[in-house]
């Protein structure tokens, strides 16, 4: 009978063919003989180098346009994974704030994963009530997808439902400016309900005119477009735009929301008794916002109730939870004349929401407001540290030389204020209005580099230009004020004090003078007895070499009342004349009569040179 390989036997004659080093180890001899053994030992390899190959951080998973890169190892993409599956059990069960909490996690694995970023969003605006600790994460993941994304329609529609959470409606405008292609219908809602918010009642009516056949299937969107045309809209579309506001208050759906349109419709209309009653209803069902509250501080003060809003406002203890919410408080605090409560109340909201630049624009505002000049200079080194310093380093140096010109220190502030000029400001308003108080302090020159950084915004602006053009004059920069006096000319072609003002630089920098007598030729036909148009008359005329026209004018400026500037531009132009008629005498006893701190740089130069070259002769 023959023996199986199994048989005692059998592995006695393995033994005795294993080599001596296998009979001598016992390690050896366990993997030689233990078949079990053997396949612990390859299960403890596996896991090995799977450990290895999971550990590091070897999977990129940032897109190929981002300039940072993103790195995770294959142990991040498991657990991002089983986050985002819980994520989703969570938000099955209607445990938003567990599945927050996932998506976060999963985010915290895999910062370059969309979906999870995607998750995260959907899941905070789908929160009841906007909640403050996800404020922060919200927008910068909201920020951040844009990016990974390349700003598609989906994505942009996402980031604007963030927005509209927090009731950011202006950054809700920015965000949706002349997109690259058509938005969702979502996103058309969001736009035209920022409008909406923003009191921007014109533009609302022509988003909704475009796209009225997409809107109008959107239940929320039809309501806003209630509320517009109950107090906006042309006048045949009142009557059944109230009537459709009233329907929905009714409506549990939509009570909510035809509510607080209501109310905006009251506000709008100085409305007392109809806000009251509406604002009463919100109050009861625990709905009321502290926006609400505060807008109806406001239409007391404007109804004359001054002393009750007063009341009113010094008992408000509901915390904002949004920093718009915020802003609204301290805006309405300093109307009332309640500034105390207004400085302190910003300087704790400060730290709640650095991220909000109206928070500091607020406080910066009452600091100036109360003169507090080194809480200010305090501030703006404030905000040089927080997480705005990127945008609004400009600003801070300006709130600093500001700061530092009322204590006296000028030398700083003019440091502070050229610095600022060069600098960022993220909102070209706030650069704008800068650039104004600048000039005012009297430090013209900053204020008009800074305004020549706005150039490109405001280039259709009156106003802009008009600004330019008198800092310039101030900082004596004859380039910039030809520049702005010309644009002033071609937007008001009419407009005789631009017409005067472009034919006067056009003579300062010495150049056109056929282009210049044009102008004034019809300017002195219309005001011959102005001093300034005379003058400018006969410097073109001089200039054009026709010195007989103007030896009459010049003539009868002889006694006429004119400041000390008009005085010194009437020698220069008798020097001119002089000058141009080869009198040298006459020409150097006029030139030695002007006062040189009315020329710019160049006249003053030129004047220089042509006397150096007269007294040679």
């Amino acid at each position: 009978m023959s023996e199986t390989p199994s048989s005692p036997s059998s592995h006695r004659r393995k033994r005795q063919r294993a080599p001596r080093i296998v009979r001598k180890n016992y390690f050896l001899h366990l993997v030689f003989y233990e078949r079990r053994f053997r396949l612990a030992l390859l299960l403890i390899g596996l896991l090995l180098l799977t450990a290895v190959a999971l550990a590091p951080k070897l999977w990129i998973s940032s897109p190929p346009h981002m300039e940072e890169t993103i790195r995770i190892s294959g142990l991040d993409l498991l657990q991002s994974w089983n986050l985002k599956r819980n994520a989703r059990k969570e938000e099955s069960a209607g445990r938003y704030k567990e599945a927050i909490l996932a998506w976060i996690s999963a985010i915290g694995n895999n910062p370059a994963d969309v979906e999870a970023i995607r998750g995260f969003l959907q899941a905070v605006v789908a929160l009841p009530k906007p909640e403050r600790s996800y404020l922060g994460p919200g927008v910068g993941q909201a920020r951040f997808l844009l990016r990974l994304t390349q700003t598609n329609r989906s994505d942009l529609t996402l980031a604007s439902d963030i927005y509209r959470h927090y009731e950011f409606y202006p950054q809700i405008l920015t965000l949706l400016d002349q997109p690259s292609e058509p938005l969702e219908p979502k996103g058309l809602e969001n736009q035209l309900i920022a409008l909406f918010e923003t009191g921007r009642m014109e533009a609302f009516g022509q988003v909704w005119s475009t796209n009225r056949a997409v809107l109008s299937e959107r239940p929320v969107a039809s309501l806003y477009h209630a509320a517009w045309a109950a107090g906006w809209g042309p006048i045949q579309e009142l009557s059944a735009g109230r009537l459709k506001l009233l329907a929905a208050a009714g409506d549990g759906t939509w009570t909510l929301v035809a509510r607080r349109l209501a109310l905006t419709l009251h506000y709008s209309q100085l409305d007392l008794a109809s806000y009251r009653k509406v604002l009463n209803q919100l109050q009861d069902t625990r709905d009321a916002r502290v926006q609400d509250e505060v807008r109806f501080w406001l239409l007391l003060e404007q109804s004359g109730k001054h002393d009750r809003a007063v009341e009113l406002a010094r008992q408000h203890t509901v915390a904002a939870e949004t920093a718009p919410e915020a802003e609204m408080l301290i805006l309405a605090w300093k109307r009332l004349g309640l500034t105390d409560i207004a400085i302190e109340f910003a300087r704790q909201q400060i730290t709640n929401f650095a991220y909000h630049p109206g928070i500091w624009t607020a406080l910066a505002d009452l600091l100036i407001q109360t003169q507090n000049w080194d809480e200010l200079a305090a501030l703006a080194l404030e905000l040089r540290t927080s997480r705005l310093r990127e945008g609004y380093a400009g600003w801070s140096l300006y709130l600093e030389g500001m700061a530092d010109h009322h204590r006296n220190r000028t030398v700083d502030a003019a440091d502070q204020l050229a610095a600022a000029a060069t600098n960022s400001f993220q909102d070209p308003l706030l650069a704008f209005s800068s650039a104004a108080q600048m000039r005012r302090l009297g430090y013209p020159g900053p204020s008009t580099m800074l305004l020549k950084s706005l150039q490109s915004r405001y280039a259709d602006s009156t106003t802009f230009w008009a600004f330019l053009q008198r800092s310039a004059y101030e900082a004596r920069q004859g380039d910039i004020i030809l520049e702005a006096s010309e644009q002033l000319h071609l937007m008001q072609p009419t407009n005789a004090v631009a017409a005067n003002n472009f034919a006067a630089a056009l003579l300062t920098k010495r150049v056109r003078s056929e282009e210049a007598l044009k102008i004034t030729d019809g300017l002195y036909r219309r005001f011959s007895r102005n001093p300034a148009v005379r003058i400018n008359q006969a410097s073109a005329l001089i200039r054009n070499a026709r010195l007989d026209d103007a030896l009459p004018i010049l003539q009868s400026l002889d006694g006429t009342e004119m400041s000390e500037s008009e005085k010194t531009f009437t020698r220069l132009a008798w020097f001119e004349y002089y000058d141009a008629r080869g009198e040298v005498d006459r020409a150097l006893a006029e030139a030695k009569k002007v006062e040189k701190r009315f020329l710019f740089q160049d006249q003053q130069e030129w004047l220089t040179g042509r006397m150096a070259k007269l007294d040679g002769l």
